[in-house]
């Protein structure tokens, strides 16, 4: 909406019409996810709390529970694709993890998903008697029963614990910034998390994402840059009950009020 304000109404470049252009029904962006007025009340947001963000003044050193919590709902997302016969070659399930424009917090966050990994396989890898290995599959089950109990995602308990290391174990884990040269075959994966900055930020589709967290401030606020963050709009009504956007509180206001702007 501001940019007819950017060009001089002298210059040939300035128009003298505004044409608006609707999406398709299955659309989901701004309106559909932060519109103040919606029945829902912002079904699909989850907030990040203030001291699970990591900055220049708040080294956490702990991994943030909600990261945890964001892991947990995508790969139970992905147990449900795959109970629906998805394929790569038509499908896509994507988490992407968007902390900060700095690399050096990228390779943080890249460095706690692969902890959380590698921590859960070992759990779920012990005998059923395991007590660590019970307590994290009724995380998985909670988590579950919270978010996605329904008659469309039918899920026990049993396929979970039968199902999700599997699940753990084919869903690559990679680090998308300008310090990597990974060229992504979305036909090659059917899940995966993607981990990055800048290039996830501006002009890069993510197929399939349905999983975002973004624990970094508005900044200066730019409209049009928070916009641009914007990666989890998109044709997202088949499966929309799959999506979740972990922000913090500030973020999600920001986006609340710029959608009632653009309205």
């Amino acid at each position: 909406p501001q940019g007819p304000l950017l060009i001089s109404i002298l210059d040939i470049l300035s128009p003298d019409f505004v044409k608006i252009l609707y999406p398709g029904s299955k659309y989901t962006g701004g309106k559909y996810f932060f519109n103040r007025n919606k029945d829902s009340n912002y079904t699909n947001i989850r907030n990040i709390s203030k001291n699970e963000i990591y900055s220049k003044n708040n080294q956490i050193t702990r991994i943030p529970q909600s990261l945890e919590d964001a892991l947990m709902f995508f790969y139970l997302t992905v147990i449900i694709g795959v109970n629906k016969g998805e394929h790569p070659t038509t499908h896509n399930r994507t988490m992407m993890i968007h902390p900060s424009q700095l690399t050096e917090v990228h390779k943080i966050y890249l460095r706690w998903v692969k902890m959380i990994r590698n921590r859960w396989l070992d759990e779920l890898a012990e005998n059923d008697s395991d007590i660590d290995k019970n307590r994290l599959i009724d995380k998985f089950h909670f988590i579950y029963t919270e978010e996605l109990n329904s008659s469309d995602y039918i899920l026990t308990k049993n396929e979970i614990k039968n199902k999700i290391s599997l699940v753990i174990k084919s869903t690559p884990i990679i680090l998308a910034n300008s310090t990597e040269k990974n060229i992504l075959d979305w036909r090659e994966n059917y899940s995966r998390i993607l981990v990055g900055g800048m290039i996830l930020d501006r002009g890069f589709t993510v197929e399939g994402l349905n999983v975002t967290y973004m624990p970094r401030s508005i900044g200066v606020g730019n409209a049009d840059t928070i916009q641009q963050r914007c990666r989890f709009f998109g044709y997202k009504k088949d499966y929309i009950d799959l999506c979740r956007i972990f922000l913090p509180r500030l973020s999600t206001r920001a986006y609340i009020e710029y959608v009632n702007h653009e309205e």
